[in-house]
């Protein structure tokens, strides 16, 4: 990716700001910087009267593949204190999207893996494809779940539920998770972004 490729789209919808994570190529995998865009967006959009709630999305059909392996592999040359700090990255713009103080509703088209679980997780509410699939991918290159992803589960899943998730990291489907509850609303491939914004002009 090069370095004049933004990290996120933003565009409006009336009183609803869209933000698109965007790492094109690569299925929105988690790119540079894009915790502090994110933040930044966030933080201008709460004093934002104009803006009555947020629809998080990725850009070209896909939520986001969470971290990019080749940026994860870098990241462990780094010092712990430089590790911890970029996780704390992500920690903050969780707690972030928990706690905004307007609506904030997913978007999921594709998919929603790692740390993108944990940020679609984040939002109040989850509107998804029903060909999407979710995944708790950390197990897969030997990482322990962060970003808040088994805390959030494990509010709305059954144990039995959580653990496989947890353990294997096997992809669930949107269909699954809207029968246990964790997805709100579903559609047809290609209408999340659509449902979710005209859900959040209605919040």
């Amino acid at each position: 990716m090069t370095q004049d490729v933004a990290p996120i789209l933003v565009r409006r919808e009336g009183a609803v700001l869209v933000l698109a994570i965007h790492t094109p190529g690569k299925r929105n995998a988690i790119s540079p910087g894009l915790y502090d865009a994110l933040t930044d967006a966030l933080t201008a959009a709460r004093t934002d009267a104009s803006i009555g709630a947020v629809v998080l999305t990725g850009a070209d059909g896909y939520f986001c593949s969470g971290g990019d392996l080749n940026q994860l592999a870098k990241r462990r040359e780094l010092p712990v204190e430089a590790r911890r700090e970029k996780l704390e990255g992500l920690h903050g713009l969780i707690r972030l999207l928990r706690d905004f103080p307007k609506p904030v509703v997913a978007a999921v088209e594709g998919g929603a893996a790692g740390a993108g679980l944990s940020m679609a997780l984040g939002c109040d509410l989850l509107v998804a494809a029903r060909d999407a699939v979710f995944s708790v991918a950390y197990v897969k290159v030997g990482l322990t779940p962060d970003g808040g992803a088994t805390s959030f589960l494990a509010q709305v899943l059954p144990r039995q539920m959580l653990t496989e998730m947890c353990l294997t990291g096997d992809r669930v489907d949107a269909q699954r998770l809207h029968a246990l509850g964790v997805v709100n609303r579903l559609t047809e491939p290609g209408g999340a972004g659509a449902e979710a914004i005209g859900l959040a002009a209605r919040l």
